[in-house]
């Protein structure tokens, strides 16, 4: 019985735990949509959800370290320390964009088997679009079409997320409660792959 009481706590931790997440996100994207009337503070979500605020601030630290705008903008920073094509000016910002565009739908879709082929069927057109749109105020060289450059833009970004994710597993978090962080589907099979692939 004792075991089945400290699973239940266990699980009733998990699903506010996930409630708190879901909250957090749903205010930052109102936030970032201009209705900063939305703001809600730590202590707000702390008297919502009878949890310490201790508890709170440590699940929005948690929340930050997977949002996905900073982890992109982290992965570009990763990627601009690179040497590959220092001489491009506006790499950044040819990185930051194809990350935008196309960064979760590596992460969700991409075969792993068939990285190569993922990168060589998306590099071109991605290159022509980001030339649409961007190719007037941040120009890039045809050098950036390259499919190894978005390999290596991907790869990076999905070491980021593959770590990112370890460190909360080993801070306690439950596997449900990353994936409410994360904002997209990842299920904890193809997390593996991606660990086996990428930290090898």
């Amino acid at each position: 019985n004792t075991h089945m009481d400290v699973e239940i706590e266990k699980q009733r931790i998990i699903s506010k735990q996930i409630l708190i997440v879901n909250a957090i996100r749903d205010n930052t994207e109102l936030e970032e949509q201009g209705f900063f009337g939305a703001h809600v503070t730590a202590n707000d979500f702390s008297r919502w959800a009878e949890m310490s605020k201790e508890e709170i601030d440590r699940i929005l630290n948690a929340c930050s370290r997977l949002y996905k705008s900073f982890v992109f903008m982290d992965a570009k920073c990763e990627f601009l320390d690179c040497e590959i094509e220092k001489g491009e000016k506006e790499r950044g910002t040819y990185i930051l964009f194809m990350y935008i565009k196309l960064g979760l739908d590596f992460i969700k879709k991409a075969d792993l088997d068939f990285i190569d082929k993922y990168c060589k069927d998306n590099c071109g057109c991605f290159y022509d679009r980001y030339c649409q749109y961007h190719g007037t105020k941040h120009p890039v060289s045809e050098k950036m079409k390259s499919e190894n450059i978005m390999k290596q833009a991907m790869e990076i970004l999905a070491k980021i997320y593959v770590s990112r994710i370890n460190e909360l597993l080993e801070e306690g978090f439950d596997f449900d409660v990353i994936k409410a962080m994360l904002g997209f589907e990842l299920s904890r099979e193809r997390f593996e792959k991606f660990e086996n692939y990428f930290l090898k």
